[in-house]
Order: structure tokens, then C-alpha cells, then sequence
């Protein structure tokens, strides 16, 4: 028998987790650099709560199959992250200012400053901001893809 530490799970489960987390965190970012966000306006707020959304069902993955909760909690907060630091430094890096032309990036924190200050905001209080949610909201998620490994697997009913 294979007693795993729930924390870090086990290492491929664990990993994959990761390694999705990674490449959503990239694929979300996508809409910004291309300036879709732009576009097509009111799509923004669903990017951004579907990312959300997606990393607690990583987090549920890493439950259900064993993964670690720590792998869980980090999809978790990279998504959080992700919403705080990656549009203002796209805009940043694309040399929007606000008040030239559509700054269209999301503002979690409704201060509406130019990209660099929001990156910095960003930057500071992101990782304060994302941790408990990552956290709290991990957690559940992970406990909730465990208990429905332990409720729906056919091993368990023995």
C-alpha cells in the first residue's frame, strides 16, 4: 500500500496540475496581448471569472486523483495572480496609457490608473489577495474532488 502525503500528493497527478495551471495561466493571457479583450468588451469579466473557475476544478483534479493540495492551491492562486499582475504589464509592455486610446484591461482594483501603477499595485497587494483565496477556496475544491473520489470510486464500496 502507497501512503501519499495529502499535501504533495502524488508526484505525476501532482504535476499535471501544474502543469495545466502553467499553460492556462498562458492560454488566458492570450486574449490580452492579441487585444480581443478590446473587442469584444464585455467578454473581459468571463475571462477572468472562467479562469477562475477552471483552477478550482484543478484543484477538485488534484483531489480526485490524488494530487497534492499544495499543487491544487497553486493553480488557484496563479489564476488570482494572473488577474492583479498580467494585464497591466501587457498594456504596460504595449505602451497603452490611459486615457489615449481603449485601456480595456481588467481592473480588479477599480483604481484606474495608468498601467505601471496598476502593475505595481498589482505586484504588491496581488499575492496578499490571492493567497487566501487560494487557500480557502483551494481547499474546498480539493476536499470536494476528494470526497467524490472517495463517494464514486468503485473501490470504495468494498
Amino acid at each position: 500500500m502507497d501512503i501519499q502525503s495529502p499535501f504533495l500528493g502524488n508526484k505525476e497527478s501532482s504535476l499535471r496540475v501544474v502543469q495545466i495551471a502553467v499553460i492556462a495561466t498562458i492560454v488566458a493571457s492570450l486574449p490580452i496581448i492579441l487585444q480581443v479583450d478590446t473587442i469584444l468588451h464585455s467578454l473581459r469579466w468571463y475571462l477572468w471569472g472562467g479562469f477562475i473557475v477552471f483552477a478550482l476544478g484543478l484543484a477538485g483534479y488534484a483531489g480526485r486523483n490524488n494530487g497534492g493540495l499544495l499543487a491544487g492551491w497553486l493553480a488557484v492562486f496563479l489564476a488570482v495572480l494572473w488577474l492583479y499582475v498580467v494585464p497591466p504589464l501587457v498594456a504596460y509592455l504595449q505602451g497603452d496609457d490611459f486615457g489615449e486610446r481603449e485601456y480595456a484591461v481588467l481592473r480588479p482594483s477599480v483604481v484606474g490608473l495608468d498601467p505601471y501603477s496598476e502593475l505595481m499595485f498589482g505586484l504588491k497587494y496581488g499575492p496578499i489577495l490571492a493567497l487566501p483565496v487560494a487557500l480557502i477556496a483551494g481547499t474546498t475544491a480539493f476536499v470536494l474532488g476528494k470526497g467524490s473520489h472517495r463517494l464514486f470510486s468503485p473501490n470504495s464500496r468494498a
